[in-house]
């Protein structure tokens, strides 16, 4: 440890492990650069991401996919399934 920083000796990991049931953590803002390794699931806030599964934890909660300004939101894949309320004529297809 040198002031505020964690050092490991010739580019090797740094290891946290609790004991027993322990939990890191971390208050404060977290600020990370490279590729972020997540194994199980992520929760933010009302927001779950497992697997191929982005979900809402909240009751009867929605999810709302809202670009910026003239952003558009783009779904890959050969095919996009449309369930429940909406039918496919409410999705625009090859709109711009």
């Amino acid at each position: 440890i040198n002031a505020d920083t964690f050092i490991s000796n010739s580019n090797g990991d740094i290891t946290i492990d609790p004991a027993g049931t322990g939990a890191i953590v971390l208050t404060g803002p977290i600020t990370h650069a490279g590729t972020q390794t997540t194994t199980g699931q992520m929760n933010v806030d009302n927001i779950r991401i497992d697997a191929n599964t982005i979900s809402s934890t909240n009751t009867n909660g929605g999810i709302n996919i809202t670009p910026d300004g003239t952003g558009l939101i783009t779904l890959g894949g050969n095919y996009v399934a449309v369930t429940n309320e909406l039918s496919a004529n409410d999705v625009a297809v090859n709109c711009c």
